[in-house]
């Protein structure tokens, strides 16, 4: 993705093993769709669960 892309929010169902997909690119995520959001690590309240790599690219980290 390119600097100049904005990120839209995708509205995707769970996988079907349980994990949940990244709300910026749909990637399957490792966090069970069954871990509390408290728990989570690249949760964001109000979009869903990011990757590692949609957190760091938009977070910085």
């Amino acid at each position: 993705m390119t600097d100049n892309t904005e990120k839209m929010i995708l509205n995707l169902p769970r996988c079907k093993d349980g994990f949940e997909r990244c709300a910026a690119c749909g990637k399957k995520t490792d966090v069970s769709a069954d871990m509390p959001i408290e728990m989570r690590s690249c949760y964001v309240e109000g979009a869903g669960q990011l990757c590692r790599d949609c957190w760091a690219e938009i977070y910085g980290q």
